[in-house]
């Protein structure tokens, strides 16, 4: 079933990212990161793509059918020319995969530090929408060939409530946000952040902009101290000022950080329900007994 149905489907809803394994590591661990929450029923599970953690179709196929889960797989831009992109659309449809996200994908870690997309590869994720849009019309690369089958994608796309790290503004980005809506996408999910209160502002701007589509919040546990530094780094999100200071007050007791991390999720998913959050998505990255206590503790709310 489409991911935007489903959203309107139950009171409290909740979904999670997984990661595949790095190579050669077995799929054990994934599948135990699953199992905490078959009791919560989730509505869908991402999972994602690296260049270096193949197995992303094969992971999202045994978890579609071990657990019974709606699963997405990511799609991204980088590294793939067209064609590949659309072949592996083209297996996903086979495979029987109603939703997919559509991302450009990270930029390099090393030298030049900007993305850069294969030769005749989708450079933005808006170009990755458009096409898969045309597929579900039955339009594929190559013109000439009859009778298509139109795949039936919904399909999901990334947003950025803090400012993606490469925009010049947030009116620049909710441009290329309300692109990619009007190009096809069905439903966001928003990078990690901590404030509660930037999702309402995010979703009140994107209204007023004109963007209508579901915008699920991305929600992370805190469970280092080290996180507090090296998740702004990496994915551009704010640390509110109550919760660095309190992290930092208790660095030196890794369960007391946890602690914290899973009373300020708790704190941050309740105020995301007032404010009408259709879901709530958890980074979960193979670690889930955070994640499992935040959402027990939000079904006795």
């Amino acid at each position: 079933m489409d991911i935007d149905k489903l959203l309107s489907m139950h009171p409290i809803n909740c979904s999670l990212e997984v990661t595949p394994p790095s190579k050669g590591k077995g799929i054990k661990p994934v599948f135990e990161t699953i199992k905490p929450f078959i009791e919560f029923k989730p509505l869908f599970v991402d999972v994602t793509y690296h260049y270096h953690k193949p197995g992303t179709l094969s992971i999202a196929t045994a978890i579609k059918y071990k657990f019974g889960i709606e699963t997405v797989p990511h799609i991204v831009c980088g590294g793939f020319t067209k064609e590949e992109t659309e072949n592996f659309l083209v297996e996903l449809s086979y495979s029987e995969f109603e939703s997919v996200m559509a991302l450009r994908g990270d930029a390099p870690e090393g030298p030049p530090y900007m993305f850069t997309p294969k030769p005749n590869g989708f450079q933005y994720a808006s170009e990755l929408v458009e096409h898969i849009k045309n597929m579900n019309r039955g339009n594929y690369l190559n013109k000439e060939q009859e009778h298509r089958m139109p795949t039936n994608f919904c399909i999901g796309v990334g947003c950025y409530p803090e400012v993606h790290p490469e925009s010049s503004s947030l009116l620049e980005d909710l441009k290329y946000f309300k692109l990619k809506q009007d190009l096809g996408a069905s439903y966001a999910i928003t990078q990690m952040f901590f404030e509660p209160e930037v999702y309402r502002s995010f979703i009140s701007e994107c209204r007023e902009f004109g963007i209508t589509l579901p915008i699920i919040p991305g929600i992370k546990v805190l469970s280092h101290p080290k996180q507090v530094e090296v998740l702004p780094q990496l994915f551009g999100c704010k640390i509110p000022k109550d919760l660095l200071e309190e992290v930092i007050r208790k660095q030196d007791d890794i369960n007391s950080v946890k602690q914290w991390g899973v009373e300020h999720a708790v704190y941050q998913c309740e105020q995301l329900l007032k404010y009408g959050a259709p879901d709530l998505h958890f980074y979960v990255q193979n670690d889930p007994a955070l994640t499992v206590e935040v959402m027990h503790r939000l079904a006795k709310r």
